[in-house]
């Protein structure tokens, strides 16, 4: 007998060990360490060069009626080393990249969550192991060793223009009613730490809220109901579900990130492509791609003279701003709100012949890109991208969406898709920052959603100084 109550005894010592332990990740150049600690005292934490940066507590997602989170049995444990060479399909500063990085993952029964580790950040993500849909929901909080400098672009609402000015204080100063949109800065000891998702799909983008000394995270809900707003331009979301999307479990989620760099190498923010490699690559023939300069005719205002004709949105006014885009080497010729009807891009405007405006271009080697709204574009896709792509039309800016729920998100991979399938290229207005789908389509050239040359004309918020933060934050989770 007492053997058996000792053999029971340690049987659930080893249970306990398995449950509750710490396990180390370094990075390749072992200045930043992850600490994840399982069992009751549940979390993650992160030294740099033997310095406390922060940690993560609360770290699990619900799955319909279970939890995944680091506090369960760990059933193995599996390590990796990655060093190699990765081509982006269309070069930008460079054509190849080293992706370097240690790896650990800890596999809990139905789930795993996998970590990595970085010269230049850390990330983390759950991986479902099981065929089943259900309702997801998730949470973490994160809390820093003293109350640091952030720089946070705070918003009272989920759906907006993604477009707010940082602002720069203490964390414990900041508004608690308002959550600030990533990417958020915040400058540690020895250290600018940046916050951001990355391989986000069918999921949507998280905010943080200000706690304290720290965040906690937040993801906008699925939508439910709608309103139009903003003179029919947008459709924002009135109530949601209590879950951030119904989804196939057997998958893996987003990755949530923490770029580290040093202070007095502020370079290496401006060379970061962490979002980049950690998401997934793109298949199939992209050299149709061509990225180039863009002549805009709304920010100038058509504000064209010396010529014998009515400056304005019409036929002969752009046929003018194309020879002056072939004149000056500029590659497109964006043509923006005017040439079809407010509430619809298929019926068109009158005054411009964009089928003849589309070959005068092609003749002078400048292509045309359109802007549309995305409600126009949600109403009738398809004809929408048929129609322009018979005219010769070689990219599409779309605008207003202002949100970054699950539903949005997956447009946004419906809309690449789709225009890859008419070689067309994509600049998405009125959006939330790059999360990384731009590597899976390369088609994907920017996210608009920072105070520019616009913002000019109807206040004087866009200062130099938020041009200058605009590299470092916004910019580190790419264009």
């Amino acid at each position: 007998m007492r053997k058996i109550i000792f053999l029971i005894t340690l049987l659930l010592l080893a249970s306990v060990m398995m449950t509750a332990r710490d396990y180390v990740l370094a990075s390749p150049d072992g200045k930043n360490v992850v600490t994840v600690s399982s069992g009751e005292k549940a979390g993650l934490s992160i030294c740099v060069d033997g310095v406390e940066q922060l940690s993560f507590s609360g770290l699990a997602m619900k799955v319909g009626g279970t939890r995944w989170g680091l506090d369960g049995k760990i059933q193995s444990v599996k390590r990796e080393s990655v060093d190699e060479e990765v081509d982006f399909v269309v070069p930008r500063r460079f054509s190849r990249m080293r992706n370097t990085y240690n790896s650990l993952r800890l596999r809990f029964r139905g789930y795993d969550f996998e970590l990595r580790s970085y010269n230049d950040g850390i990330a983390y993500r759950f991986v479902g192991k099981k065929d089943a849909v259900a309702e997801i929901d998730e949470s973490a909080s994160v809390v820093f060793p003293s109350d640091y400098e952030c720089y946070a672009s705070l918003t009272d609402n989920y759906q907006n223009w993604f477009e707010k000015p940082y602002t720069i204080a203490p964390v414990s100063e900041l508004d608690s009613s308002m959550v600030s949109m990533c990417p958020l800065m915040v400058n540690t000891e020895n250290c600018h730490l940046l916050f951001a998702d990355a391989n986000l799909y069918d999921y949507g983008g998280f905010f943080m809220r200000p706690s304290r000394r720290g965040f906690t995270m937040e993801w906008p809900k699925y939508p439910a109901t709608y309103e139009m707003v903003d003179w029919n331009n947008k459709r924002y979301a009135v109530e949601r579900y209590d879950y951030i999307v119904k989804c196939n479990t057997e998958r893996a989620f987003p990755w949530r990130v923490v770029g580290i760099f040093p202070k007095g190498n502020d370079a290496a923010m401006l060379t970061s492509e962490l979002i980049w490699l950690l998401s997934e690559p793109a298949e199939g023939d992209w050299s149709w791609v061509r990225p180039g300069k863009t002549l805009w005719d709304w920010w100038m205002d058509y504000n064209i003279y010396g010529v014998d004709f009515k400056a304005g949105i019409n036929t002969e006014t752009y046929l003018y701003m194309i020879d002056h885009a072939a004149d000056h080497g500029y590659e497109y010729l964006l043509i923006d709100e005017g040439w079809s009807e407010h509430d619809s891009a298929t019926r068109l405007n009158p005054e411009v012949d964009m089928p003849a405006v589309c070959t005068y271009a092609a003749e002078k080697g400048v292509g045309i890109l359109l802007w549309v709204k995305w409600v126009n574009l949600d109403k009738e896709m398809e004809n929408v991208f048929r129609m322009v792509s018979a005219w010769g039309v070689k990219g599409l800016k779309i605008d207003f969406m202002d949100r970054n729920d699950a539903e949005m998100v997956n447009w946004f991979e419906t809309v690449a898709k789709m225009a890859a399938d008419y070689r067309m290229l994509i600049e998405f207005h009125g959006s939330y920052p790059n999360e990384g789908m731009r590597r899976k389509y390369p088609n994907l050239m920017t996210r608009e959603g920072v105070y520019g040359a616009e913002n000019d004309k109807w206040h004087r918020e866009n200062t130099p100084e938020h041009h200058l933060h605009i590299p470092f934050i916004r910019e580190w989770v790419g264009p």
